[in-house]
């Protein structure tokens, strides 16, 4: 029996030589086991981080997107007005460019007869006096002597006929 037991005691004495050395693996398994979570745990959360400050970036632009469709789409309303106001004033334009060349035609017609008939010189000052005096076109208030009137008239005439 005594072999048995000391047979006994080296397998114990094994074994827990084993076990020491299977603690002492356990042990640095574990340690490195909660080294690679804590380094894992350390990306996860600056992973998050960085995901919380990118949906804020995203959010952030979606507001500034939206803002500058809102602007955009102000900004074309408002050139649409503006062109529309520019075809409206060059058609204006065109229009009184017509007008303007029609009446420079008429001044010329005016201003031949004017000087083939010298009698319509005198009926022409004669209806700017009546029209200076007219009371639709001086107002109701202004009120004429008769001397005014009569000065006018003595004005025009020997304006007209070459007597001072």
């Amino acid at each position: 029996m005594s072999s048995f037991a000391g047979q006994n005691d080296e397998e114990v004495g094994s074994l827990r030589r084993q076990v020491k050395a299977l603690s002492s693996e356990l042990a640095s398994a574990r340690s490195e086991h909660l080294e690679e979570m804590r380094t894992k745990e350390q990306s996860i959360f600056a992973g998050f981080s960085k995901r919380e400050k990118l949906q804020k970036l995203n959010a952030q632009y979606k507001a500034e997107k939206l803002e500058l469709e809102v602007s955009v789409k102000a900004h074309s309303t408002a050139a649409s007005a503006a062109e529309a106001e520019n075809r409206h004033l060059n058609t204006e334009v065109k229009r009184l460019c017509k007008l303007t060349e029609r009446l420079k035609l008429r001044i010329t017609e005016l201003e031949t007869e004017l000087a083939t008939r010298p009698d319509l010189t005198l009926r022409m000052r004669i209806k700017l006096l009546c029209k200076k005096y007219h009371a639709d076109k001086c107002g109701v208030g202004a009120a004429f002597t008769g001397e005014e009137v009569s000065r006018d008239l003595v004005a025009l005439l020997s304006d007209e006929y070459g007597v001072r």
